[in-house]
């Protein structure tokens, strides 16, 4: 048995109420935090963007931009950031990539400001390096075959300027939707980007020898 007598003894000398438990409103806790920063820093993540929509990595190149649904979400964004005037921005900062800058441009609509374009804001190739050891790593151990697992490898070595690697796994992802000519086209464009004689040459050209021995066999 337990004496609440005791707990509220204890709670009224610590100032904890009796379960040892403190509750704040989110009100009060963004006051507090007004009250003892000088400046505030608002993170806004863009809205859906199509390369999230169809699950795969897009480069500052390839970025399709917000889907409806990303504009929608970045419209809500704006409409609550609106209602809330203690945090009107003194600057708007953002990415270059096209998602971003989108998302950027309807969020800060209503304090008339334009969001200054900064690339260091971009994922930094070590980040990138990391992303493309996972995909790897998965397709070796999980799933060889997976589609949209080597067509973000594709847009991961891309960005990484692997333009190799990123049409082979162009290659694999097209080979995995049983869309061999066009896996061969991405074959012939990788060979274009390595040496003469190398390793790497002669393995692609044995892994292009064989698509065109099955797309000849479907013939």
């Amino acid at each position: 048995m337990v004496d609440r007598r005791q707990d509220c003894e204890r709670s009224e000398r610590s100032g904890l109420p009796p379960n040892g438990v403190v509750k704040h409103s989110s009100g009060s806790i963004l006051a507090s935090m007004i009250e003892e920063s000088p400046s505030r820093l608002v993170l806004v993540r863009h809205g859906q963007s199509r390369s999230n929509l169809e699950e795969w990595i897009s480069s500052q190149s390839t970025c399709g931009g917000l889907t409806e649904l990303g504009r929608a979400e970045a419209a809500a964004a704006r409409d609550r950031l609106a209602q809330l005037p203690d945090l009107a921005p003194d600057a708007v900062v953002v990415s270059t990539m096209r998602r971003a800058i989108e998302t950027a441009a309807i969020v800060a609509e209503p304090t008339g400001m334009q969001a200054e374009q900064r690339s260091e804001l971009l994922i930094e190739d070590r980040q990138l390096s990391q992303a493309r050891d996972v995909i790897l790593r998965y397709l070796r151990e999980t799933s060889p075959a997976e589609p949209k697992a080597w067509r973000a490898l594709a847009d991961v070595r891309q960005r990484l300027g692997d333009s190799a690697g990123s049409h082979e796994a162009l290659a694999r992802w097209f080979e995995a939707l049983n869309e061999l000519e066009r896996a061969e086209s991405q074959l012939q464009l990788a060979l274009r980007h390595v040496p003469i004689g190398s390793q790497d040459e002669l393995r692609l050209r044995a892994t292009l020898d064989g698509m065109r021995t099955r797309i000849a066999q479907q013939e």
